[in-house]
């Protein structure tokens, strides 16, 4: 999940801001190994999910970074969190979209 971004002088989103902005489901897969998207962010991100009421999945995957979906990345590649991504992803589309 790559929120777009709240500020362009900013590189990174702040995601506590994104959240209250959210009113759509949605769906998110993070790598407990992330490196770019630490535990206590997506644990922040979660809460401020809950807190604004905002429908959602959350998906962790053990021994996977970020990039665990990216098949051409050997080094960061995790075909089983891949799988079980991607198997979760189309029943969230079939769900929400018919």
């Amino acid at each position: 999940f790559h929120p777009p971004r709240v500020s362009t002088t900013d590189p990174k989103p702040n995601l506590m801001e994104v959240a209250g902005k959210i009113k759509n489901p949605i769906q998110c897969h993070f790598g407990t190994e992330d490196r770019i998207i630490p535990n206590e962010d997506v644990a922040k991100f979660e809460k401020a999910l809950r807190d604004n009421k905002v429908k959602f999945e959350l998906y962790k995957y053990e021994s996977s970074g970020h990039a665990f979906y990216d098949y051409t990345r050997p080094n960061l590649h995790n075909p089983a969190a891949a799988k079980l991504a991607y198997q979760r992803m189309r029943s969230f589309l079939k769900k929400h979209l018919g």
